[in-house]
């Protein structure tokens, strides 16, 4: 049975799923009551973890296939500021995610796009800062750039990742137009140059670590945009900047942020970041 610890009410249609070292074993969902049956047919220590409608989420483990008596009480929960953010700060990690639908889709590609070229996920790095800024035209099908930037306790990396895809000739060999919607289980991404990067002097480095900083700190620009300030133009370039700094972890899309320039501090902090990058970092 799953009950919110908060309320003591059970939860009704919460995904309830069962693993073991990892691995996904079986899932369900529970009733009107909020009871769920899940067989095991080994001995052995699983963990439970159950979702809910409302956001909520909770872990539990059973050690005996026989320990079907189990409730499980959500102590943790996804706190959302606004519909544009997702934080969940009880995990390994603090995550700061996009929530809307249109930027959960760009996270997902990015995601997607890392996975085809073979690059570590950024979550996953173990350096102390971590950053990766994708810049992409309107139409992102094609392939964009990526600069990923690495401090660690005794070296700084800088890289620059230009890449393509194989989408003209898809749709040439599908004889369909350029549009939004390609086949994207075709869709290939290639590294067609991968350059190291050098700071034109010291203090660019310090400028980038403290702007970083800085855009961690800001208001999530999305939680009070206004009018059409979220798609500023029907054209023109989009970024999404990944940060991973100690155990957080933070996604944003800027979309043309230059037409929205000294309206949001975050915009203005990724404008500054951006111009130190293109123009303090040089092949």
């Amino acid at each position: 049975m799953v009950i919110n610890s908060e309320t003591g009410t059970p939860e009704v249609f919460s995904t309830v799923v069962v693993l073991n070292e990892g691995a996904f074993i079986k899932g369900c969902t529970t009733d009107t009551s909020g009871h769920f049956n899940i067989e095991i047919s080994a001995t052995g220590v699983y963990t439970l973890e159950s979702h809910t409608l409302g956001g909520h989420s909770s872990i539990d483990t059973i050690n005996h296939k026989s320990d079907t008596n189990l409730t499980l009480y959500l102590s943790r929960r996804l706190i959302y500021d606004q519909p544009c953010r997702k934080l969940d700060t009880n995990q390994q990690y603090s995550l700061d995610l996009p929530n809307s639908n249109r930027e959960i889709i760009e996270y997902q590609r990015i995601m997607s796009e890392t996975r085809i070229m073979n690059l570590k996920s950024s979550l996953f790095n173990e350096d102390s800062i971590h950053v990766r800024l994708w810049y992409e035209p309107a139409f992102e099908y094609l392939g964009g750039g990526m600069y990923q930037i690495s401090y660690s306790s005794d070296s700084i990396n800088l890289l620059l990742y230009e890449y393509s895809s194989n989408f003209a000739s898809l749709s040439e060999s599908h004889n369909s137009q350029y549009n939004d919607t390609p086949i994207d289980s075709l869709l290939k991404f290639t590294i067609d140059n991968k350059a190291i990067l050098y700071p034109k002097n010291d203090s660019s480095l310090i400028t980038i670590a403290t702007l970083i900083k800085n855009i961690l700190d800001a208001d999530n620009y999305c939680l009070t945009m206004r009018g059409n300030d979220r798609t500023p133009a029907l054209d023109g370039v989009t970024y999404h900047l990944e940060i991973k700094h100690g155990n957080t972890y933070k996604f944003i899309t800027f979309e043309n942020p230059n037409a929205i320039k000294n309206k949001y501090t975050q915009v203005d902090l990724f404008l500054e970041l951006l111009d130190v990058i293109i123009n303090e970092l040089v092949y």
